[in-house]
């Protein structure tokens, strides 16, 4: 937008201060949700107008959460709005890759934007590309339950997600383990076991068994380090 790259370029010259752009975003979003009372489609042009800023690096994250506390908690629309900000931010190319990053870059959760039902949000609006975690692991378990192949699942995983990142591969990591400590008898039963060994003969039968689909997306170092923070965080599950 012609606005931004205005704001933009006045920042960049030292005629305005972030607290400026800031105060200016905030003056401008009070008022979006009784706008759109008269104008239907004004919180998708206002959604359009910060989705910009932040991939232009004129507004944060923190700025828009802030927004969001302030005006729109109490009725709910926050979550609306940032159904369309997301939506925004893919734009009419689809760059899921770009929004990611740009949500990822902010630091925050949806939690912390005060969505309380993840699952539910990212059902309704159809954002399973930017939070594939809630789909895939439901699909994943079930997958594992009914003794699905590896094949089978990485071929679902690859032919339904725009790429598999970290938490992907965390999640199929701790899919496995769940469903390998549920044949196993659960945690009462495995912390029954008294032995001094690091994996007993049909624990490691199990996993094994697993090893195509645990391997597959684990080709760096750091990324074989998630994984074994997710097994750390099975076991304190466990206790």
């Amino acid at each position: 937008m012609i606005l931004t790259k205005m704001i933009a370029d006045l920042s960049e010259g030292g005629l305005l201060e972030a607290a400026e752009i800031e105060a200016g975003y905030l003056e401008f979003m009070e008022f979006v949700e009784d706008t759109a009372i008269d104008v239907p489609g004004s919180p998708k042009v206002a959604a359009e107008f910060v989705a910009d800023g932040l991939k232009g690096g004129v507004v944060t994250w923190e700025s828009v959460s802030k927004m969001s506390a302030a005006f729109w908690r109490e009725t709910g629309f926050h979550v609306r709005f940032l159904a369309l900000l997301f939506r925004a931010l893919k734009g009419d190319a689809d760059d899921v890759d770009g929004a990611k990053k740009c949500w990822q870059e902010g630091g925050l959760t949806l939690a912390g934007f005060g969505v309380d039902d993840e699952k539910q949000f990212v059902e309704a609006n159809d954002l399973h590309a930017l939070f594939p975690l809630p789909k895939a692991e439901a699909k994943l378990s079930a997958m594992l339950a009914a003794k699905a192949s590896d094949d089978e699942i990485i071929s679902w995983v690859e032919g339904e997600f725009h790429g598999v990142d970290r938490e992907l591969s965390r999640c199929v990591v701790r899919c496995v383990l769940r469903q390998f400590c549920e044949e196993l008898g659960g945690a009462a039963a495995l912390q029954q076991i008294a032995s001094e060994k690091l994996i007993e003969p049909e624990e490691k039968r199990r996993l094994e068994a697993r090893q195509t689909l645990l391997k597959r997306w684990l080709d760096k170092e750091c990324d074989q380090s998630y994984a074994l923070f997710e097994v750390q965080q099975c076991a304190q599950d466990m206790q």
